[in-house]
């Protein structure tokens, strides 16, 4: 594999193995520095990414102009080629989508899933996007470019259409082109939507073209609003190429601040400073494990977070697994139960929807606990609380939902993580107890090296050898 002729350039880098089948597809602000980290030893990988490089026999680059276009052409090209390693390293529940609806609505909006299971008969979407702060900063870039509605107005354009005698607030600041008002025709609005299209899949030169043709048409039939308002998506575009995609941040406001927020907006009795949030993770129910990360001052406490490996579940039932973990971390906040008392919180974030929220009421009643619980459902970031029979829905850019998404996503990284290691495990013991003369210590030389049982499948027998000798690596060829 050459990677000393990698360009210190953004872009996508392609890990494929002696059968040039793509393993996997990520993207790079610098394609070599990314590249090269693989290859360092002091780099962490996961045992998945371990098993990659094993595969890997070459690695092919596409340059682009700008972060923003490697973001993009990544997307295109997972949806498209759907690499193994991707899909494996990443739960796919947290990936996200654009969708776009063309069947139910004559004015489609645009708006983010978690969800690839998508009618794509009906719909158009794009994706998985991998990286879920600089796609929320994307959407946000497609707003100010194309101005369609977010909205839940039904706007149908039968008979002359439905229309309101006001528009929101987002048509006054150039966030929306007022189709509730009858301000822009169906088709005007379709072409919008279909230059959105040509957008996302990356076709920035085509769209250009076809823009510059659409405002030279507007400003000959003297229109001159609307090649005006072509004039700046032209302009948008250019500069969109240039713009860094950052990490999401919680915003300026002070810690104090976002906790007194939280409290109205949550109705919570008192202050929330110290959080506790669950999530669960299993294929199918096997190596099912229930995560608890703590927040105190919106900073993780990390000496607070604790495992728990599902005992009484071995069919896939989050409901039943979240009450479990909770029943059990509970019994910690009563001297008289347990030998450990662990603090009590001020709120709980519960990662799914309305009924892990009631089976999480359930449980506290049941220990005479007065905490709020929460749930942040990710397909649509809504908020279910016990205090509100409707969720709660807040803008993408509030520092109080990202505070939330931030809490939620870390609890689902370390169920993530604590699954992988279960499942690593299980599948070592499944596959390499049964053979004479690997122990203990032989195999975890061997996942030392290899990363798992499907990394040593795929080694070269010469490398198994100077790990276990030739008699050893003979036996693991002939059973494996």
């Amino acid at each position: 594999m050459n990677k000393t002729n990698i360009p210190n350039s953004s872009g996508i880098y392609i890990f494929k193995n002696n059968s040039s089948q793509i393993l996997y597809i990520g993207k790079a602000k610098n394609l070599k520095k990314r590249v090269q980290s693989y290859f360092r030893k002091s780099s962490y990988l996961e045992p998945g990414k371990i098993q990659m490089i094993q595969q890997a026999a070459k690695i092919e680059y596409i340059k682009t102009e700008s972060e923003l276009e490697a973001f993009i052409l990544e997307a295109t090209l997972i949806k498209k080629h759907k690499p193994k390693y991707n899909f494996q390293l990443k739960d796919d529940k947290n990936y996200k989508y654009i969708k776009i609806d063309f069947t139910t609505e004559d004015f489609p909006k645009i708006y983010f899933v978690r969800n690839s299971k998508i009618d794509t008969r009906s719909e158009k979407f794009f994706g998985p996007y991998v990286n879920a702060s600089a796609a929320s900063q994307l959407i946000k870039f497609l707003r100010r470019l194309f101005q369609y509605r977010t909205c839940n107005r039904e706007i149908y354009y039968k008979n002359g259409g439905k229309k309101y005698s006001k528009p929101c607030l987002y048509f006054h600041i150039k966030l929306c082109t007022g189709p509730c008002i009858g301000a822009i025709s169906k088709n005007e609005y379709n072409r919008l939507i279909k230059n959105c299209v040509r957008f996302l899949s990356g076709k920035h030169s085509e769209l250009l073209l076809f823009l510059k043709k659409e405002m030279w048409n507007a400003s000959s039939k003297k229109d001159f609003e609307k090649a005006a308002l072509i004039r700046d998506q032209i302009k948008n575009i250019k500069e969109i190429n240039k713009i860094k995609l950052e990490r999401a941040k919680l915003g300026k406001e002070k810690p104090e601040i976002l906790i007194s927020s939280l409290k109205k907006l949550l109705f919570l009795k008192k202050e929330p400073k110290r959080i506790e949030a669950y999530d669960i993770s299993n294929i199918r129910g096997t190596d099912a494990v229930g995560s608890m990360v703590v927040f105190e001052n919106f900073e993780p406490k990390k000496s607070d977070y604790r495992r728990f490996k599902i005992k009484t579940k071995s069919t896939p039932d989050d409901v039943a697994m979240i009450k479990e973990v909770l029943l059990r971390r509970f019994k910690h906040a009563n001297e008289s139960q347990t030998k450990e008392r662990w603090p009590i919180p001020d709120l709980i974030l519960i990662d799914g929807g309305r009924p892990q929220l009631n089976t999480a009421a359930k449980v506290l009643k049941q220990f005479e606990l007065n905490i709020t619980v929460i749930a942040l459902a990710k397909r649509e970031e809504e908020i279910f609380t016990t205090v509100k029979r409707k969720s709660l829905k807040l803008p993408n850019e509030s520092a109080q939902l990202k505070l939330l998404q931030r809490i939620r996503d870390e609890a689902h990284r370390f169920a993530i993580d604590y699954h992988h290691k279960l499942r690593e495990k299980s599948m070592a013991r499944s596959a390499l107890d049964n053979i004479k003369g690997i122990g203990l210590k032989t195999r975890k030389k061997l996942f030392r090296k290899f990363g798992s049982v499907a990394g040593l499948r795929s080694a070269k027998r010469k490398d198994v050898e100077d790990v276990v000798g030739r008699k050893l690596a003979k036996k693991l060829y002939e059973e494996l």
